[in-house]
């Protein structure tokens, strides 16, 4: 089929032993490439005297949407893994495309590969709980599953590529890595030298504007630390099925554009950081979520509520930086959130931007990761 200008372009990464399970998966997308939402590629299609190689490197360079179908025979074939993968995973970097793992069958030790800076385990996987299609009872089910994850992605893209531009004649500046940091760290500077913080809490003792008490899966509260010489605010997840658990400041209800700093100390598990723009949407949270871990990764994560149910997707994936602290290290995170624009610091240093976020007003607060449990001390809060 040929691509219309208005069809995300899905590339399929597959090994030669599962082309049942491709067909499959090209069975139950479907009704997106008839609504012409969507086109599908893979090297069957390929022509009769066309050159096969140069065929697949100019769609999977040109794909919106590159899935890799795994399985052992996947990360045997030299081709798929060393090739065809790395490509896909160079261009997610650059924000070029969205990778999306598909688990066709169990293999061992998929999450940890390719070595380097991105795996696939940092990747949002399909179907849920990244639980292999071949491995489900109703595989039906499960590739309904993989549908819709690919359907949420191709939405997230077209709602991108359509939003309205605003035309210039001067050529806009190109912002290179460094002066994006150069940049934002300065706007950081200049917002602590020439504004007063609307929120300077110590942490060290309840002044009754935090969530305290146990609920629903976790705790916050206050109480002495050798970590900091002084109390601190302690949030605690303590359901494994939890993501994640939060402690919401309780009187500034509805910020918008706001600079969040705070020192933090992770003390157990492995992850914890800063939740902003938190707003309640019927049963469901809205929300924007920074994490650092103890390995030293850092990532954003958006909560959207989807038909009443909580969705979760990266919109900076996991990422390693040598400017956070690892294990239980002392780490103090920033975020400055300006209108569709998110930057993020670690240690008084640029981590990262995001530039396409959605500018609701909500409350702010901190958060523990699955099972973790961290300290936090010192914050300080700028209304922009």
């Amino acid at each position: 089929m040929a691509q219309q200008s208005n069809e995300i372009a899905i590339f399929c990464c597959y090994a030669r032993e599962d082309e049942k399970l491709l067909d499959e998966l090209r069975a139950h997308l479907s009704s997106l490439q008839r609504q012409k939402v969507i086109s599908v590629w893979h090297d069957g299609d390929i022509s009769a005297g066309a050159e096969w190689e140069l065929e697949v490197k100019e769609h999977l360079s040109n794909a919106n949407i590159i899935l890799l179908l795994i399985s052992s025979d996947f990360i045997r074939s030299d081709y798929c893994y060393s090739t065809e993968m790395r490509h896909a995973l160079e261009r997610h970097q650059r924000r070029e495309a969205t990778v999306i793992p598909i688990i066709l069958r169990p293999v061992h030790g998929w999450e940890k590969v390719p070595p380097g800076n991105i795996q696939l385990g940092q990747l949002q996987a399909l179907p849920k709980d990244a639980e292999p299609v071949m491995g489900r009872s109703d595989r039906e089910k499960a590739w309904k599953e993989v549908a819709g994850g690919i359907e949420r992605a191709v939405n997230e893209l077209s709602t991108r590529e359509s939003a309205p531009s605003v035309k210039d004649s001067t050529p806009p500046e190109v912002l290179t890595p460094e002066k994006m940091s150069v940049a934002a760290s300065d706007e950081l500077n200049r917002v602590k030298r020439e504004k007063s913080p609307k929120l300077d809490d110590s942490l060290s003792s309840d002044n009754g504007q935090w969530f305290v008490g146990p609920r629903n899966g976790g705790s916050c509260t206050f109480k002495g630390s050798w970590i900091f010489g002084a109390k601190a605010y302690y949030v605690e997840t303590l359901n494994k099925d939890y993501l994640f658990y939060k402690g919401l400041h309780e009187y500034h209800r509805a910020i918008n554009d706001l600079l969040l700093e705070v020192r933090m100390r992770i003390v157990k598990g492995n992850e914890g950081g800063l939740i902003f723009r938190w707003q309640k949407v019927g049963q469901a949270d809205e929300f924007y979520y920074f994490y650092i871990t103890t390995s030293g990764f850092y990532g954003l994560i958006r909560g959207e509520p989807t038909r009443g149910q909580d969705q979760h997707r990266h919109l900076i994936h996991p990422s390693l930086s040598e400017l956070i602290n690892k294990d239980s290290d002392q780490n103090t995170i920033a975020v400055r959130a300006s209108g569709n624009t998110i930057d993020l610091f670690a240690n008084g240093t640029f981590l990262n931007r995001f530039s396409e976020a959605i500018p609701d007003a909500g409350q702010f607060g901190f958060v523990s990761g699955r099972l973790s449990k961290v300290a936090f001390s010192y914050a300080k809060m700028w209304q922009l």
